[in-house]
C-alpha cells in the first residue's frame, strides 16, 4: 500500500478516509474577516541561492525547528508552535517549493533539501536543534541527522518515520515512472478564497482549524478578480516525492534521542486499508526502534495523521515528557559522537564497497586528481558509494610550496583553484552547502605564499555558496628553538573570522591507536576532532 504523505483534494486518499464521517466545528473563516491569530513573525533568509520563508514564534532556550508534511507550510503549526515557547525558543521553516519560499526549478532531492536546513540554522546563527517533523518532513530529520548530527539535539517525528524503500510506488520510480503530482482540484474550487477553504474543508473536515486553513492560505495566490492559483506546481510535488522515494535512508544512522509518533489505524473505515496500515505502521515501528535504546515510540489512540491536530494536547504532552527527558540527559548528549571512515587516493572498485560499508560511514571524495597520482579514478563514483550508504568528505588537492613560490601571485591560482573545485562538486552532484576541503599536505608554519593561496581559495568556495574548509594536520611540528606549531591553528588563528571548517588528521601514536579498526571508537580530541586509526582510515567528528 502507499502511503500518501502530502496534502491533497481527491476523496481517494488513504489517509482521510477516516476523517470524511465527521463534521469540523469550525468551517472556514469567510475571506474579508480572516485574521491570522498565532502570536508570530514572520521572516524570510537566503539559504543555497533560494529565499526560505520561516515564521518565529520567539521564546528562549534552546532552539526547536518545525519542518511541514508535503503540501503545507510554516502555518500548519500555528497552533501547535506556541505550547512551547516558555521553554525554547520556536521557529518553522518553510522548504523550497511552498508557501512564501522560493520555487526554483530544481534542488527537491533529499541531499538538497537538507542543505537547505543546514543553510537555514547557518543563517539564524543556530548552533543545534531540536528538529520536528510532520510527514515527508521525517526524511529529511533522518538525513540531516545521519549527515549533520552534532547539529541535532533530538528528534521528534509526527507520524512521519516512514520506510519508502519498500513501497510500490518507489520501485516504480525507480523503475523510470513519473512520481504522483500535487493534489487536483477543480476549476470551481479556484473562483474564489472561499470556494477553494470549502472544497478543501469537505475533505479535511476533522483536521480543520485556524493552522490548517492558514497553511491553505500561504499556498494561494489572489488574483485580481478573486479567483486562486495554487502557488505550487506539479513539477514540486513530483520533484519531492521522487526524491524521498529514491532516498537512500538508514535509521540506523539516526542517533540522537528520538520520539516518532504514530496514528491509529483502527479509525480508518475500510476495513482492508485499515490492515494494510496497521501493518506498514508495525513494520516502520520496528524498523526505527533498531536504531537502539534512545528511541521512544509511542501509537496516540483515535489519532489521524495530522495526530498533533486532532490530538493537539495528547501531542504536547508526549513531546513535553520526551523533551524533560532529553534535557536531563543533556550531558550524555554533549558527548561528540565518533565515525569511522577511510581516504584513498583510488578508488577502492565498486565491488569493494559493500563490504567497506559493513565497517566505514563515509569517505573522503576527490574533485581532482589526489597527492602522488596521474589521474583522478574517483570521478563520476558519487553515486554508486551514495547508493551504498556512504557520507562523504569531499576533497580538493591543493597547491605545494615549489608551485606556489614560482608564481607571481597565489591569490589569482587560489580563485582559480576555488572556480574548478566548485565546477567539479557541481558536475559530480554535490548540493549546495557541502563543504568542500582543500587537501594541505604540508605541514607546519605556513609561509606567506601558501596563507595567501589558501585564503583565497576559501573566499572563492565561501562565495560560491559551497562552504569552504581545510584538510590538514594537527601534530605539532618542531620549529628552531624548540617551539612547536600545529597547521591547522596556524590556518585557523590567521583567518581573519573567514568561515572555515576543519577536518584535521593526527597519525601520531599516540593519539592514533595504528593499523587497526577498533570495536569502540576513540572519542575526537578535545582540541582537534579526528583521530586517525592509520594514514588512509580515520574517525571524525566535526569541528567549524
Amino acid at each position: 500500500m502507499t502511503r500518501y504523505p502530502y496534502l491533497v483534494g481527491c476523496l481517494t486518499s488513504v489517509l482521510i478516509l477516516s476523517t470524511l464521517s465527521l463534521q469540523s466545528p469550525n468551517p472556514p473563516t469567510p475571506q474579508h474577516s480572516w485574521v491570522d491569530q498565532s502570536p508570530h513573525k514572520s521572516g524570510f533568509v537566503q539559504v543555497n541561492g533560494v529565499k526560505l520563508h520561516y515564521l518565529d514564534w520567539g521564546g528562549q532556550g534552546e532552539t526547536l525547528l518545525f519542518l511541514a508534511g508535503l503540501g503545507h507550510n510554516a502555518h500548519i503549526f500555528d497552533d501547535l508552535a506556541p505550547k512551547f515557547t516558555s521553554r525554547f525558543r520556536v521557529l518553522a521553516m518553510t522548504r523550497r517549493g511552498f508557501g512564501l519560499s522560493d520555487e526554483p526549478e530544481s534542488g527537491y532531492d533529499i541531499e538538497t533539501r537538507v542543505a537547505d536546513v543546514l543553510g537555514f540554522l547557518d543563517a539564524l546563527k543556530i548552533g543545534r536543534a531540536i528538529l520536528v517533523g510532520h510527514s515527508i518532513a521525517g526524511d529529511e530529520l533522518t538525513a540531516f541527522a545521519a549527515s549533520y548530527p552534532d547539529r541535532v539535539d533530538s528528534l521528534v517525528y509526527l507520524d512521519a518515520a516512514w520506510d519508502r524503500s519498500q513501497e510500490s510506488e518507489a520501485e516504480a520510480v525507480r523503475n523510470g515512472k513519473e512520481a504522483p503530482g500535487g493534489p487536483s482540484i477543480p476549476k470551481e474550487a479556484l473562483g474564489s478564497v472561499d470556494a477553494y477553504l470549502s472544497y478543501f474543508h469537505k475533505s479535511f473536515s476533522s483536521a480543520w482549524c485556524d493552522a490548517f486553513e492558514a497553511s491553505l492560505r500561504d499556498a494561494i495566490m489572489i488574483h485580481a478578480d478573486g479567483s486562486v492559483e495554487r502557488r505550487t506546481p506539479d513539477r514540486v510535488y513530483r520533484a519531492i516525492r521522487k526524491g524521498s522515494l529514491l532516498a537512500s535512508l538508514n535509521y540506523s544512522d539516526v542517533k540522537p534521542r528520538t520520539l516518532s509518533l504514530y496514528e491509529d489505524p483502527s479509525t480508518v473505515d475500510d476495513a482492508q486499508v485499515r490492515q494494510e496500515l496497521a501493518k506498514e505502521i508495525e513494520w516502520d515501528i520496528a524498523l526505527i526502534k533498531e536504531s537502539g535504546p534512545q528511541v521512544q515510540v509511542a501509537q496516540l489512540p483515535g489519532a489521524g495523521h495530522y495526530l498533533f491536530i486532532d490530538h493537539l494536547n495528547d501531542v504536547v504532552n508526549k513531546m513535553n515528557g520526551f523533551l524533560d527527558s532529553t534535557q536531563v540527559a543533556g550531558s550524555a548528549r554533549a558527548v561528540p559522537r565518533s565515525y569511522l571512515g577511510f581516504d584513498r587516493n583510488k578508488y577502492p572498485g565498486d565491488a569493494a564497497l559493500g563490504v567497506l560499508r559493513k565497517a566505514f560511514s563515509f569517505c573522503g571524495y576527490w574533485l581532482n586528481t589526489p597527492p602522488g597520482e596521474t589521474s583522478n579514478t574517483w570521478q563520476g563514483k558519487r553515486e554508486a558509494l551514495h547508493s551504498s550508504g556512504f557520507g562523504f568528505v569531499v576533497l580538493f588537492n591543493g597547491r605545494r610550496y615549489r608551485e606556489l613560490k614560482s608564481l607571481s601571485n597565489p591569490i589569482v591560482l587560489g580563485t582559480r583553484d576555488a572556480a574548478v573545485a566548485v565546477e567539479s562538486a557541481r558536475k559530480e552532484g554535490f548540493p549546495a552547502g557541502t563543504i568542500i576541503f582543500l587537501d594541505q599536505e604540508e605541514g607546519g608554519r605556513m609561509l606567506p605564499e601558501q596563507r595567501a593561496y589558501v585564503y583565497a581559495w576559501v573566499d572563492g568556495v565561501n562565495a560560491s555558496g559551497y562552504r569552504a574548509g581545510v584538510y590538514c594536520s594537527g601534530i605539532p611540528a618542531r620549529e628552531s628553538g624548540g617551539a612547536t606549531v600545529i597547521t591547522a591553528d596556524d590556518l585557523r588563528d590567521n583567518a581573519q573570522e573567514r568561515k572555515i571548517a576543519f577536518f584535521v588528521y593526527n597519525d601520531s601514536c599516540p593519539p592514533s591507536p595504528g593499523c587497526t579498526v577498533p570495536r569502540n571508537l576513540p572519542s575526537p580530541t578535545a582540541e582537534w576532532s579526528l583521530i586517525c586509526v592509520d594514514l588512509a582510515i580515520r574517525s571524525v567528528s566535526s569541528k567549524t
